[in-house]
């Protein structure tokens, strides 16, 4: 029952990092109104992956007044997000990567 569980997980991560994916790809492609919302689907999915240990700090640009902080994902791949965009345990576990010397 536990091997189910586990599969059931790993597959819901990834359906959520191909969420992400997609979610960019699409806002990149829209118009102002639309974009902010595939930007929040983004956001949303990679707050998810972070808290869940499955998204991980690969960098920070803090030359910007929003800095952008890129995330690497468990299975490969890596989105770019802004550091607003990330919800408070998110950021706590972006918080926590820096602190430590993860990345």
């Amino acid at each position: 029952m536990a091997v189910n569980a586990d599969v059931e997980r790993d597959q819901n991560m990834t359906r959520l990092k191909q969420r992400a994916f997609s979610a960019n790809h699409r806002a990149k492609r829209s118009n102002n109104q639309a974009r902010e919302s595939f930007y929040r689907t983004k956001a949303t999915a990679i707050n998810t992956l972070l808290k869940a240990g499955r998204a991980f700090v690969d960098g920070v640009d803090w030359s910007v007044p929003d800095p952008t902080v890129g995330i690497r994902f468990i299975g490969g791949g890596r989105l770019h997000t802004k550091l607003s965009a990330l919800d408070l345990l998110a950021f706590r576990s972006v918080r926590f990567q820096l602190a430590s010397g993860s990345i």
